[in-house]
């Protein structure tokens, strides 16, 4: 776990795993106990199951001038 950020209703979860993405993995978690489940610096597995999962394009790398 690299970091969270509570946003309310949901915990948005952002995971490093180079070896599958250059940029962090978002993930967003409806339990409002998430930050205390997942403190940063825990490892975590994840799997996706079912059919609540979303995937969005990741952004563009900026850029160097």
């Amino acid at each position: 776990m690299a970091a969270h950020i509570y946003q309310g209703g949901y915990v948005n979860l952002y995971l490093e795993a180079p070896e599958v993405c250059t940029s962090r993995i978002l993930m967003r978690s409806l339990e409002p106990d998430a930050i205390n489940r997942w403190p940063t610096g825990t490892r975590v597995g994840v799997s996706i199951a079912g059919s609540d999962a979303m995937a969005f394009e990741a952004e563009p790398a900026p850029q160097s001038v």
